[in-house]
């Protein structure tokens, strides 16, 4: 599955498209935020994998930054950072 993710700070929306069929791709837009708090940065932009929560709460996907790595954390404007999870609320 080839997917597309994009994020506005400003409209406070992530787009999701699916690319899997590029003569009619999928695209689902919902609200969204960055970081908990004011002193939390967005992620860097990039390549990235959604991948189930390591601590496997169900609520909360983790994202993989794709470097050499296989696991959370990267580099950001030298400082190391990890724990990036993408959240979703159920409804009804």
């Amino acid at each position: 599955m080839s997917l597309q993710i994009e994020f506005s700070i400003s409209k406070r929306k992530l787009k999701i498209t699916d690319l899997s069929n590029r003569a009619n791709p999928v695209h689902i837009e919902m609200d969204a935020i960055s970081g908990n708090n004011h002193d939390v940065r967005s992620v860097v932009t990039g390549e990235w994998l959604i991948v189930e929560n390591p601590r496997g709460t169900r609520n909360y996907f983790a994202l993989f930054y794709v470097d050499k790595n296989i696991n959370d954390q990267f580099l950001d404007e030298g400082t190391w950072r990890d724990g990036i999870r993408m959240g979703h609320n159920r409804t009804g």
